[in-house]
């Protein structure tokens, strides 16, 4: 249902009618997001699907599934920036979308029903997460008024923990929902219903008479083999395409094949990131085979022929790292992959993944600063994540991230030394943006809120007007606002903020972006600078040994230890180690490098790609 990004198939629907069919049962996958889309033009669609924050797409169901709400009235005049901004990035006005909330989703639900209806489904199943909840609401109340007998089960990420039994316990329209995984839950609820058998009660399976709590249900884990698990079936997302006659190039996203290679977080398991909504019940890490990787991308590639996967996975297997893309790389392929990684990776890694055909990285950097980063336990200094963007740069590798500010402990001399780095790393690729974060449910800073210094946490303030009061909205939300006495105010994040914009005006707005590299020379390497201005760079050149230091210190941080010890390796250089530490004190005051805690980091990079 919307608002489902139309840009890729769900993995959702197609990993559980994968699982279905396996089981002899038949099912359909509805694409009904992009049936709505082509009514409301798919650019605006688009970036109403991108939009996080005031939940503008669970509000234009609300007339469709909460037609006496009063409070959803009041929605346009209590968050009318927002609105606004969101129409005119999207191509219309504010007017559009009340009258899209009032008229087209209404006719939508209405013609969707009868669509249905139409048919012979006995079961009619809902995979929500994000914004696509209301819209799912909207659909099985109307489908149980019209058809009493037809069976709703919903399942997804806003079914999750205490979330499921309280969207139960509001809308007497679902029958059966999934808490968790529902790998194992759906086949066995869907053989019970055609069946005409109790539904089994297995760990997070809530039915009408078993309305327990989250604790008491449990949660539905797959405990399986990954390797078991089938590739999953999209073609009802093609038909869909092809139905709508929707073109990737109307939204300027290309397709990407949905993948996955592993579930759950490996570094999650041991340190929960502050900051992070995964439910910390889901995050047991577990991988597929190489071998069987394989096997899910050459029968989607050759099934729709498609060459860019995306890798759903929240973090790459570091077997994965050595095995799959070793597989990959080994030349038979011309695949290209999104995957999400942890930052502290080295060259060797950096290359190997642009080797196996990895484009798109999203490395969880968040931050330059060390403090900041030991914060949010993310398990990295922030002089490992400049070297991480450093080698994706070289390597080709587009790298999407954000700085987040607003993090518990922090203080103003984290983002004075933070806005230092920005200014020296213009050659680097930019963030998104500088943004605040979320207080999501399930990560340590909502469960922990006390320790973590939140005081007042409550739902966002857009679910009162989106869902009615028989909804236990501290229950049911997942995104929360917070007071935080130990973060800083906006105009202290205002500067960070500004370095940011600066830096991505540089790369958005040249021919030629900001460089800084370096050429080697028989004698020495010189160094052009165009961070300031690419077209007249300033150069430098430096000798041997001096040379040999700056060049040892390209790979990852050293120590002036370790420098010393490189360089006593060859008899022929005379640099003591005070002579080391002037070097490095001298490229540091002119930019070249950066330190931290007695690690020294160059920031040129090689003139040009080696693969």
């Amino acid at each position: 249902m919307p608002f489902w990004g139309i840009r890729f198939p769900s993995i959702q629907l197609g990993l559980l009618q994968a699982i279905a069919k396996e089981a002899g049962i038949r099912v359909h996958g509805l694409y009904a997001c992009m049936d709505f889309a082509s009514r409301i033009g798919f650019r605006l669609y688009d970036v109403l699907a991108q939009h996080r924050g005031v939940l503008i797409g669970e509000w234009l169901f609300t007339r469709a599934a909460f037609p006496q709400h009063p409070l959803a009235e009041e929605f346009p005049h209590r968050f009318r920036e927002v609105l606004r901004n969101a129409a005119e990035t999207g191509g219309t006005s504010a007017e559009a979308l009340i009258a899209i909330r009032n008229e087209t989703a209404v006719r939508f639900i209405s013609d969707l029903s009868d669509q249905i209806l139409r048919g012979d489904a006995r079961i009619v199943g809902f995979s929500s997460t994000f914004e696509q909840n209301v819209s799912s609401l909207a659909l099985a109340r109307t489908l149980k008024q019209r058809e009493p007998d037809i069976v709703t089960l919903f399942g997804g990420a806003n079914f999750d923990g205490p979330m499921g039994p309280a969207y139960m316990r509001a809308f007497p329209w679902i029958d059966i929902a999934v808490v968790g995984e529902a790998d194992t839950a759906f086949p066995a609820i869907l053989r019970a219903v055609l069946d005409g058998k109790p539904v089994p009660k297995l760990p997070g399976i809530l039915t009408r008479d078993r309305l327990e709590s989250a604790e008491a249900i449990g949660r539905a884990t797959y405990d399986g083999p990954m390797d078991a698990l089938p590739p999953p079936d999209y073609d009802n997302y093609f038909d869909a395409v092809r139905r709508y006659g929707f073109r990737h190039e109307e939204i300027g996203r290309p397709l990407y094949i949905p993948i996955e290679s592993s579930r759950g977080c490996w570094w999650g398991e041991k340190h929960h990131c502050a900051f992070c909504g995964l439910n910390p019940h889901g995050m047991r890490f577990r991988a597929k085979k190489p071998e069987t990787v394989i096997r899910d991308i050459s029968h989607l590639a050759d099934r729709y022929r498609i060459h860019r996967f995306s890798a759903v996975d929240n973090i790459i297997s570091p077997d994965h790292l050595d095995n799959l893309l070793s597989h990959l790389a080994d030349g038979q392929y011309d695949y290209t992959f999104f995957y999400e990684i942890k930052a502290n990776l080295t060259r060797e890694d950096i290359q190997r993944l642009r080797n196996a055909g990895v484009t798109h990285i999203q490395p969880g950097i968040e931050s330059f600063s060390s403090h900041i980063l030991a914060l949010m336990k993310k398990g990295i200094k922030g002089i490992q994540n400049i070297n991480t963007l450093r080698w994706m740069r070289y390597y080709g590798i587009e790298v999407l991230w954000n700085i987040l500010l607003g993090i518990p402990g922090e203080t103003p001399e984290d983002y004075r030394r933070q806005e230092e780095v920005i200014r020296l790393v213009h050659h680097l690729p930019p963030p998104q943006g500088a943004v605040p974060i979320w207080l999501e449910r399930f990560s340590p800073y909502f469960s922990d809120a006390e320790r973590y210094g939140f005081e007042d946490v409550r739902p966002e303030p857009s679910y009162a007007y989106v869902y009615p009061s028989d909804l236990h909205m501290d229950h049911a939300a997942y995104f929360f606002v917070a007071e935080a006495e130990n973060t800083l105010s906006d105009a202290d994040y205002k500067p960070t903020m500004q370095a940011v914009a600066a830096w991505k005006h540089k790369w958005d707005n040249s021919q030629r972006p900001p460089y800084l590299h370096f050429r080697r020379f028989h004698s020495g390497i010189q160094i052009y600078d165009g961070r300031d201005n690419p077209h007249h760079p300033s150069t430098y050149f430096y000798p041997k040994p001096v040379s040999d230091v700056y060049l040892f210190c390209s790979d990852r941080p050293r120590t002036t230890a370790s420098i010393v010890n490189m360089l006593g390796k060859t008899p022929e250089v005379s640099l003591d180690e005070r002579s080391v530490q002037g070097a490095l004190e001298r490229f540091v005051e002119r930019g070249l490098m950066v330190t931290e805690d007695g690690s020294f980091l160059s920031l040129a990079l090689p003139h040009y790609y080696r693969l």
